[in-house]
């Protein structure tokens, strides 16, 4: 069966929930339907986002942690550089999650729905949104969705990745600098591609430690945690808890 929308928003992530938020507080669209699409209507921690902001911040409220200066190394430079005009600000996505969808829980006209799309595609009535047991078709739909067959099928440009994984660690000592993130450390083994460390500290004992590269291969699992474990030991840190683990 097939419903019609003013709007459908496929993915219900940082971008689709920014724009349906938008749409919320903006009048024009007080009597327009919007659909919001995602397989998981996630409600806990699973990630992290960080953005740069010097003037009003819509999310102040939310910030998990703002970071005013940050270090930058490689073998042969290393600085500690002020952000300023600028702060660098950290969402857990618990909080954005609760937060966005507390505020269109209020929208009579927002609705969200809990589906896994297989398939977007203009038709004459709209464009036809299909999910393994339902069909939507919207006047205008708006994705965040990434297939990369289309990159994939091309061979004129090489295809080169942004992966990382990052564990959140909690230590005994007092061995992080809570106000100067790692932003970044490239000193260390790049083998034949682009890849550094990223540390934000959230106390002298807290902090994301994440390993991230530019590459067209992704990494054994294995092999991210190994440098995670060795630029600790590096830095003195032997014993220490994951309280949480995040990739992408």
């Amino acid at each position: 069966m097939k419903t019609l929308w003013d709007y459908v928003i496929c993915g219900a992530g940082a971008s689709g929930l920014q724009l349906a938020l938008k749409m919320a507080s903006d009048p024009f669209f007080a009597d327009r339907s919007v659909l919001l699409i995602d397989k998981d209507l996630k409600t806990s921690f699973d990630r992290t986002w960080c953005y740069w902001e010097k003037d009003d911040d819509p999310w102040r409220s939310l910030v998990h942690h703002r970071w005013e200066k940050g270090y930058f190394g490689s073998e042969t430079y290393k600085k500690v550089f002020s952000f300023s005009p600028y702060t660098y600000n950290m969402l857990r996505s618990d909080d954005f999650y609760g937060f966005a969808k507390t505020k269109l829980s209020g929208c009579a006209n927002v609705q969200l729905h809990q589906g896994d799309i297989g398939d977007i595609t203009e038709t004459d009535e709209g464009v036809l949104v299909t999910t393994q047991q339902h069909s939507f078709v919207g006047e205008k739909v708006f994705t965040s969705l990434f297939n990369p067959r289309d990159v994939l099928a091309q061979k004129r440009y090489p295809y080169i990745m942004q992966h990382f994984l990052g564990w959140f660690v909690k230590v005994e000592q007092p061995v992080f600098n809570k106000n100067t993130p790692h932003f970044m450390d490239f000193a260390l083994p790049q083998k034949g591609n682009t890849r550094f460390m990223y540390v934000l500290p959230f106390s002298e004992k807290e902090a994301l430690v994440e390993y991230t590269l530019f590459s067209e291969e992704l990494l054994p699992q294995v092999e991210y945690e190994q440098a995670i474990e060795a630029y600790l030991k590096n830095m003195g840190i032997v014993s220490y808890q994951i309280t949480h683990r995040e990739k992408g």
